[in-house]
């Protein structure tokens, strides 16, 4: 079972894939690998842009980093020489007096500079203001007095004037070099920050963004609203969270097509990073483009080769098989003159035409030729190769359609059963040759007969005959009977064995109206009974049986 469902799937699948759909498949088994090779050369690039896109943002974040800390050994440097000023003026006993004396930076970015004392409060300022104010509540000061190094802090409200600033602190030593005997303080404004960004290079579409250690945006090219950018905070988490100093990364939000490419770069010496990051369509707009216009082509190729194959298997394949077929079925339904035009098909097709049209003369031959045979067989097999008369097989059809037809037009059959009489004697004395060159004068007499009356005669069978005369009566078929009878005994055949001393028949002769209730056999039937009574009788004589007769009557008046 399992076998015959294989084969009846496979049927099926054979069926659907045609050759058209095979022309389809291997038409696009030659063109999409192809668009499928430049789709994923397309897709490399499409890699290599995003990886060149993160080197790109990593080197902007990286020469951004470069100068900020550039700027910070510049206020370091203030601050030493701050420093080494304070430690001069210290020895003389006036620790305060070149700030006093209004000491000033030529650095826009770099608001004060300010002495601050071990315990926290300020000494001395270039802003008189900030003097003795208590600065030990700033973690930088504390960073500052521990690892006795410059330090700079995060984001924090400056105490001198509120603005959002960055410290850094340097801790200079007392004279001997034991202890911190102050911390030189100066506020970094914002502006240095926002310079040095926007001295970056020209990076269409980047957003670069200084931030601290708390994720706290300290500056930012071009400024933007990050409390209302998704996007940007996440960026910004992700760098605050990085382990490492230097990061590149994607952001994506869930549930938005908002994707953002960035490297983040640890500042050195501070918790302060720089953001460079890019919108990931913007940085893939072109090749994303080309990706999608490689899909389309594709797509349209490979509609083009589907209705291509198509359209070129039905006009070279499919209607030329189709042709063909058309002219076989007419050629098996019995046009044998269908013939394949060559004009009509591809030149492929020729041969096989040519091979048709060779095979459907041949076989249109052939079909004459069995047509003739099958005539001549049909004769054989109708007629008594012996006696020359139609055969048993042939006068029982024959008795079948004249009955038909005399009981269509209500007339009379009439029917003459004949045997030889002694005819078993005959071929004792005689042997079988001579037996059957009697029965072939016999057959020759009846066959004239029949032909005169226009009757039908038969040999019924071994050295029995029967002669049909339709539309006559007893009276008829009983005259015509007799003429047999007399013409065979002319014959003079010798019969040694027979009372008369040569051949003779008997004769049973019956006719009917056909009727309701009655059949051919019946007819069969009466005719023998002549024939028995003809023999019982002496033979060599014509009997009828008149009971078929006066049944056929009684019958005929009572319907």
């Amino acid at each position: 079972m399992t076998g015959l469902n294989f084969r009846h799937y496979l049927t099926k699948f054979k069926t659907i894939f045609d050759v058209r759909a095979r022309l389809v498949v291997v038409a696009l088994v030659l063109v999409v690998p192809l668009m499928l090779d430049r789709a994923r050369v397309l897709e490399n690039m499409r890699t290599e842009q995003i990886q060149a896109g993160s080197a790109r943002l990593a080197s902007v974040a990286r020469r951004g980093a470069d100068e900020q800390r550039q700027m910070m050994k510049t206020v370091e440097g203030v601050l030493r020489t701050s420093a080494s000023i304070f430690r001069h003026f210290y020895k003389v006993g006036s620790p305060c007096g070149l700030l006093q004396s209004g000491f000033k930076v030529n650095l826009p970015a770099i608001g004060n500079i300010s002495v601050v004392g071990n315990n926290g409060r300020v000494l001395c300022s270039t802003l008189p203001r900030l003097v003795g104010i208590d600065i030990t509540d700033r973690g930088y000061f504390h960073d500052a007095l521990a690892q006795r190094r410059f330090v700079l802090s995060d984001y924090v409200i400056a105490k001198g004037d509120g603005t959002p600033s960055v410290i850094a602190a340097l801790p200079t030593t007392a004279q001997g070099g034991e202890g911190v005997e102050a911390v030189m303080v100066t506020s970094v404004a914002l502006t240095w920050l926002e310079d040095i960004i926007n001295r970056s290079p020209d990076t269409t579409g980047i957003t670069i963004q200084l931030i601290d250690g708390k994720g706290a945006v300290l500056a930012a090219r071009p400024m933007v609203d990050i409390a209302e950018s998704p996007i940007d905070r996440a960026v910004i988490a992700r760098a605050v969270a990085a382990t490492s100093d230097e990061v590149s990364d994607t952001v994506k939000l869930e549930g938005s097509a908002q994707e953002r490419v960035f490297a983040s770069i640890r500042v050195p010496d501070t918790n302060a990073r720089l953001i460079a990051s890019i919108d990931k369509r913007e940085l893939l707009g072109s090749i994303d483009r080309d990706i999608r216009a490689a899909y389309i082509q594709l797509g349209l190729v490979g509609l083009l080769v589907l209705l291509g194959a198509w359209f070129m298997s039905e006009r070279l394949i499919i209607r030329p098989i189709r042709f063909l077929t058309g002219v076989a079925t007419r050629f098996s339904a019995g046009d044998f003159s269908a013939r394949s035009a060559r004009m009509s098909l591809p030149q492929e097709f020729v041969p096989l035409a040519q091979a048709f049209n060779a095979m459907a003369k041949t076989l249109a031959e052939r079909e004459r030729e069995l047509l003739d045979l099958n005539s001549q067989l049909a004769v054989l097999a109708s007629v008594d190769t012996l006696s020359g008369l139609a055969n048993r097989r042939a006068f029982d059809g024959r008795l079948d359609f004249e009955w038909m037809k005399a009981t269509h037009e209500n007339a009379t059959l009439s029917l003459a059963m004949i045997d030889v009489d002694h005819f078993k004697l005959y071929n004792d004395s005689y042997g079988h040759l001579e037996g059957d060159s009697c029965l072939t004068k016999v057959g020759e007499v009846l066959a004239a007969v029949a032909a005169e009356v226009k009757g039908f005669g038969a040999r019924y069978g071994g050295e029995e005959f029967a002669l049909m005369l339709p539309a006559a009566d007893a009276k008829r078929m009983t005259e015509v009977a007799e003429l047999v009878r007399s013409r065979i005994e002319s014959l003079g055949l010798a019969h040694v064995a027979s009372p008369s001393g040569q051949v003779t028949v008997s004769i049973g002769v019956a006719a009917t109206l056909p009727v309701t209730g009655q059949n051919a056999s019946d007819l069969i039937e009466a005719a023998d009974a002549g024939l028995y009574m003809a023999k019982r009788r002496g033979r060599n004589t014509v009997v009828e049986h008149s009971a078929i007769r006066l049944v056929d009557q009684v019958t005929a008046l009572a319907g």
